[in-house]
């Protein structure tokens, strides 16, 4: 039973690698209303412990802000999208595609986000540092007290160079 139950949740968190994007699959909301959703399971969970990763698959788009920096995976995030696969036994394949993470600001805010390398192409052609654009994000856990995402599209109204 548990693995039928981890290759359905694998089914799902994969598809859209695999198949054309279901934009309509992923919850229009606030960064403000994810934290909120989720403070009293995965941010108060990882405040008693190293960090907390999740089995639900949370698929949000939200409006952002693009600085235009990028950086090799955090420690923090690495750490948790190990544990994810883990628990999960997500595939390799999807895992190795996240080996950068770029900075979005949501209102005053920012945080570091876990990228698809496939994407950062686009992104680069793109979106300007201070473009507004919608972000396809999944939650996966927390860390001391911070949610960890990782994107699987973007939408800009800008057209690519």
């Amino acid at each position: 039973m548990h693995r039928i139950y981890s290759a359905l949740i694998l089914f799902f968190i994969l598809m859209p690698a695999y198949a054309e994007f279901d934009f309509d699959a992923y919850q229009t909301t606030s960064f403000a209303d994810i934290k909120a959703s989720h403070r009293d399971d995965l941010l108060k969970a990882s405040q008693k412990s190293d960090y907390v990763i999740s089995a639900a698959t949370f698929k949000y788009r939200m409006t952002v802000t693009f600085t235009k920096k990028l950086r090799k995976l955090s420690a923090n995030n690495k750490t948790v999208i190990n544990a994810w696969q883990n628990a999960l036994r997500v595939s390799d394949d999807f895992v190795n595609l996240y080996q950068y993470e770029f900075k979005a600001v949501f209102g005053k805010e920012s945080y570091w986000i876990p990228v698809q390398e496939e994407l950062l192409p686009h992104m680069g052609s793109e979106l300007h540092a201070g473009d507004k654009f919608e972000l396809y994000i999944i939650v996966i856990g927390a860390i001391k007290n911070r949610l960890v995402f990782l994107t699987t599209e973007f939408k800009s109204d800008r057209v690519p160079l």
